[in-house]
């Protein structure tokens, strides 16, 4: 079927399908995302089956509702997960509920952690799962954040990992300079730029800083002529600047499953990240190399950066192992995790 654009919502648009792992076991799945929340929806986009996105901003009206339900018919679509979860979205489940084949099912995925319930939409979104849940609408529920069920009880105990996304092979080789790393966060609290800039320039084995964002102000305490700002990048120049840095640094202070280090992983090469705290992946031996315990702590992240460049100049078999092992490892821990989910 063609991509047919309604605002942001459309179906199978390239943009969110050429990445996509290829699995004919989910192919009667569709994934419904905001079309405004990137991390979603590449996380979405990466998962192997149907994309259709919406956008919270857009109250559901009759031309999306027979657009959505054609899609189902016509794509022959047997389960419907929800990834993240808007009013838009809580308005489509109740249609679904009402108007649906008795064959479709609907699933939701959270991608939520208790460090942004801060913001008071993430515990009312949880709320309206909850009614949806109860009301037998919403046949499963799962999160992509170890031991969720802890926090909302009407989740499953069923951990959702997300999928590295498929590179063509031709994209994947690139010119390396070990001596650059790359720091594509934003300017808050919870992204923690500064820490993460700060590390690397205080890495001997550095050169070269490419930040998405400007440190502001932090040219006042010490020198960063390392450091080349360069602005928003869209998704192919991004991974781009993946492939030819010796790092990519997002040690941030709330994490789920950062699609940064996804996205870098299928580059080959290795992200830094905090403590995610994963099964399985947290006994990988390249966790031991990448995951920092002190996220506000300088001095962590630059031990972890100088030992996994030490690694990629001096061991580059190694290191190539590694990350393949995590790749190859996290690949199948989506698969079944998406059959657990569907089952």
């Amino acid at each position: 079927m063609l991509s047919v654009s309604h605002n942001k919502t459309r179906f199978d648009a390239l943009t969110d399908t050429a990445w996509a792992v290829q699995a004919p076991e989910f192919r009667d799945v569709m994934h419904v995302f905001d079309a405004d929340w990137h991390g979603i929806r590449n996380a979405s986009s990466f998962a192997p089956g149907h994309k259709f996105s919406i956008s919270h901003l857009q109250e559901p009206d009759g031309e999306l509702i027979r657009h959505l339900l054609g899609v189902i018919y016509g794509a022959d679509i047997h389960h419907v997960v929800f990834q993240g979860y808007s009013h838009s979205a809580h308005a489509l489940v109740n249609i679904l509920a009402r108007r649906r084949p008795n064959r479709v099912k609907l699933y939701v995925v959270a991608h939520v952690a208790t460090s942004q319930f801060d913001n008071s939409f993430e515990p009312e979104m949880l709320g309206l799962l909850r009614e949806a849940h109860r009301d037998g609408k919403i046949r499963r529920l799962a999160s992509v954040k170890p031991n969720f069920r802890d926090v909302a009880p009407f989740f499953s105990e069923i951990l959702i990992y997300n999928f590295i996304p498929v590179l063509p092979k031709h994209d994947t080789e690139s010119e390396v300079d070990p001596q650059t790393v790359l720091v594509p966060l934003e300017n808050t609290f919870r992204k923690n730029l500064y820490t993460n800039i700060i590390a690397a320039l205080n890495s001997t084995a550095v050169n070269r800083i490419i930040s998405i964002n400007q440190p502001s102000f932090l040219e006042r305490l010490r020198d960063i002529s390392k450091v080349e700002v360069i602005g928003y990048q869209r998704n192919k120049r991004i991974l781009e600047w993946m492939r030819s840095v010796g790092c990519v640094l997002n040690v941030t202070y709330a994490e789920c499953q950062p699609m940064t280090q996804l996205e870098a992983i299928a580059c080959g090469t290795a992200c830094l990240t905090g403590p995610l705290n994963l099964p399985v992946l947290r006994e990988l031996p390249l966790t031991s190399y990448t995951q920092v315990a002190a996220a506000d702590d300088p001095s962590y992240i630059t031990e972890k950066l100088n030992t996994l460049l030490e690694l990629r100049t001096n061991s580059q078999d190694k290191y190539a192992a590694l990350v393949r092992e995590y790749s190859d490892t996290l690949t199948l821990l989506a698969r079944d995790s998406y059959r657990a989910l569907l089952n």
